[in-house]
C-alpha cells in the first residue's frame, strides 16, 4: 500500500543552525577548528588511536605533533585532533525536546554518550551451554561499570534485539541482561549436525554409500544455515555501526560470541590478509563509522571432563578446526578495526573490562585524503609516533567509495535495511517536528524535517553545488508489519552564496501524510545520494500530542 497525500517543498530554516555541529569532529582544547564553511564535496576520514606503553598503561598527554598519519604511504595533514580521558561522573539529564519533536541525535535527546561501548550478547552463534556461562559473566562485569561509562546492551538471536540503549544506569543494564535468558536456537543446532554413523554396518558397501549420502545432505543443510547465521550477524553489526555513526569519538563493540567460520564470513577485498573484512556492506559501514570491534570467544577453555570424549576422532578434529577458524575470524576483524580479540580464557568479564579501558583513553585524528581516487578500493592507513610506544592500535584502512550514484535496486535494499532495523541510523542527523492536522479522525500529519546541508556530499559544477536525497517514509503496526511506504528522490542545487547561508542556517523539508488506521509507528529514512550516508528517525504514534483545536 502507498501513503496518500504527499507533498514536498524546500524552505530555509531561519531560526538558527540547530544541527550545525553535526559534522564537526570531536572537540577538545587541542582541536583545530576551521573558521569558514567547509564545502561538502570534501571527505573527512577519522581514525581512533589507542597508545599503550610497555607495561600496558595508556600513554596520555600526547599532542597532534606527536602523530603522523599516512594514506597508502603518503603523509597527510591532520586537520582535526582530539584526546579522550576518563570523564568526571555526571548525572544523566533528560532531554528537552518539545512535544511532537523527534531526532536521531543523542545530544538533542539529552543522551549524548561521548565515548561509547556496546555489548552484543550473541546467542545466534553460541551454543546453549556457553550462553548460560556467558550470561553470568556479563552480569558480573556490568556490576562494576563505572558511572562515567555510557553502555548499550543488545542481543542477537535470529534478529538484533535492543535490550538497553545507551545509559549510565548499571541497574538498568543488569535488569536487561537478566531478562535475556539463554535459548536453544534451531539455527545454531542445524548448522552443527552430528555424523550419522552405524559402526555395525561398516562392512556393508551399500550401507556406507547410503550413510555418506545422508551425511553429505546434512552438511549441505548445515552450510546453508551457517550462511544464514553469518548474514544475520553481518546485518546486526551493520545496524549497530549505522546507529553510532553520528557519535563523535571512539566507539567500541564488545561482541561476545561463539563466532562463525572465516571461510563463509569473510570476503577477500584486498590483496593481503590483514585488510579483509566481513563483506562489502559491513566493511562500508565499519569504514565510515570507525567502530573498533572486540570479539570475545564465548566458548573459553574446555573444562576437564567436559570435552568431546564421546565423539569420533574425525568429529573432534572438525570441532578443533572450526574453533580455530572462528578465532582467525575474530583476530582478523579486531585487527582491521583497531580492536582486540580475546579467546582461550574463561574470564569473559575481564576481557570486557580490558575492552572498556581502551575507550577511556584514546586519540582521534581526522584528515582529508589528498589522493583524489574515490574508486571504491581499500586504502591502507598507518599511524606513527615521534616517541615509540609498545602498542599503537587503530583501524588499518578505509574504503574510498566513489560518489557516483548506486543502482536503484541497491539503493532500495540499503533503504530497506535501515527501515526495518531496530536501531535508528545516525550518519545523517535530522530533527523532525510532527503536527497532527484537525480533525483527528482524518489521521493527517504535517512533517518538518530540519537538516544541516554540510552533511551532504555535493558536487560543484556549472556554478552550483548539486546532489540528491532519497527520502523513505514507512508506516508499521504494533507487530512491526509494514502497512505503507513511499520513496521519493529530491534533487538539490545551490548557488554558492545560497549554500554558504544554508550551511549556517539549515534547511527544512516539508511533507504531508495520512496514517493508516493501524499505524503505530512512523519511520523517516533519508539517504544522501552522493555519499550513501543514511539517517532515520522513529516516531511512535501514541506519543503525538493531539492537534490544537481551531479558534472560534
Amino acid at each position: 500500500m502507498r501513503t496518500a497525500g504527499w507533498g514536498f517543498s524546500l524552505s530555509v530554516l531561519l531560526t538558527g543552525a540547530i544541527l550545525a555541529a553535526q559534522t564537526a569532529p570531536p572537540s577538545s582544547s587541542a582541536t583545530d577548528q576551521p573558521t569558514t564553511v567547509i564545502r561538502s564535496n570534501t571527505r573527512l576520514v577519522q581514525v581512533s588511536v589507542v597508545v599503550r606503553d610497555k607495561s600496558g598503561k595508556p600513554v596520555t598527554h600526547l599532542t597532534k605533533e606527536d602523530f603522523t598519519v599516512f594514506d597508502e604511504g603518503r603523509p597527510q595533514h591532520i586537520a582535526f585532533f582530539g584526546s579522550e580521558a576518563p570523564a568526571v561522573p555526571a548525572p544523566v539529564t533528560p532531554g528537552h525536546l518539545p512535544p511532537n519533536f523527534f531526532t536521531n541525535r543523542f545530544d538533542l535527546k539529552g543522551q549524548d554518550p561521548g565515548q561509547v561501548t556496546i555489548v552484543l550478547f550473541d546467542t545466534l552463534n553460541t551454543s546453549f551451554e556457553d550462553q548460560a556461562w556467558v550470561r553470568g559473566q556479563i552480569i558480573r562485569f556490568l556490576q562494576h561499570v563505572s558511572p562515567e561509562d555510557h553502555v548499550a546492551l543488545y542481543g542477537l538471536n535470529t534478529l538484533l534485539i535492543v535490550l538497553q540503549d545507551f545509559t549510565q544506569d548499571s541497574s538498568a543494564l543488569l535488569n536487561a541482561v537478566k531478562s535475556f535468558t539463554p535459548k536453544e536456537l534451531a539455527a545454531f543446532d542445524v548448522s552443527h549436525p552430528g555424523d550419522f554413523d552405524v559402526p555395525a554396518l561398516h562392512d556393508d558397501p551399500a550401507w556406507m554409500k547410503f550413510q555418506a549420502r545422508v551425511n553429505e545432505a546434512n552438511q549441505m543443510i548445515s552450510d546453508q544455515y551457517k550462511v544464514n547465521r553469518v548474514n544475520a550477524t553481518i546485518a546486526a553489526i551493520e545496524s549497530i555501526a549505522n546507529h553510532v555513526a553520528g557519535i563523535p569519538g571512539r566507539k567500541n563493540l564488545v561482541w561476545v560470541s561463539g563466532g562463525f567460520p572465516m571461510e563463509i564470513g569473510m570476503g577477500v577485498i584486498a590483496p593481503d590478509r590483514d585488510t579483509r573484512l566481513l563483506n562489502p556492506n559491513a566493511a562500508k559501514a565499519l569504514s565510515s563509522v570507525s567502530m573498533a570491534i572486540y570479539p570475545i570467544d564465548a566458548h573459553g577453555i574446555e573444562n576437564p571432563g567436559m570435552g568431546p570424549s564421546m565423539q569420533s576422532p574425525g568429529k573432534a578434529n572438525e570441532s578443533f578446526f572450526e574453533r580455530q577458524s572462528n578465532r582467525d575470524s575474530f583476530r582478523l576483524l579486531a585487527d582491521a578495526t583497531g580492536g582486540k580479540a580475546f579467546y582461550g580464557s574463561n574470564d569473559v568479564a575481564d576481557a570486557a573490562r580490558r575492552a572498556f579501558d581502551d575507550g577511556r583513553y584514546s586519540y582521534t585524528l581526522g584528515f582529508y585524503p589528498d589522493h583524489g581516487k574515490w574508486d571504491g578500493k581499500y586504502r591502507k592507513i598507518k599511524v606513527t609516533l615521534k616517541t615509540p610506544a609498545a602498542q599503537v592500535r587503530y583501524r588499518k584502512g578505509y574504503f574510498s567509495y566513489p560518489d557516483r550514484p548506486a543502482d536503484e535496486e541497491k539503493i532500495k535494499a540499503e533503504l530497506l535495511d535501515v527501515a526495518v532495523s531496530p536501531l535508528d541510523a545516525t550518519n545523517l542527523a535530522m530533527l523532525i517536528s510532527v503536527k497532527p492536522v484537525a480533525p483527528p479522525e482524518k489521521r493527517d500529519l504535517d512533517l518538518r524535517i530540519e537538516m544541516d546541508p554540510k552533511q551532504f556530499l555535493l558536487s560543484f559544477a556549472d556554478g552550483h553545488d548539486t546532489g540528491a536525497l532519497d527520502m523513505y517514509y514507512l508506516q508499521r503496526d504494533a507487530q512491526g508489519k509494514i502497512l505503507a511506504a513511499d520513496k521519493h528522490r529530491l534533487g538539490l542545487s545551490f548557488e554558492p552564496k545560497q549554500y554558504e547561508f544554508l550551511a549556517k542556517a539549515g534547511i527544512i523539508f516539508e511533507s504531508h501524510l495520512t496514517m493508516q488506521a493501524d499505524t503505530s509507528e512512523i519511520r523517516v529514512v533519508i539517504r544522501d545520494a552522493g555519499s550513501g550516508a543514511m539517517g532515520s528517525v522513529t516516531m511512535p504514534v501514541k506519543s503525538f500530542a493531539p492537534p490544537t483545536p481551531a479558534a472560534n
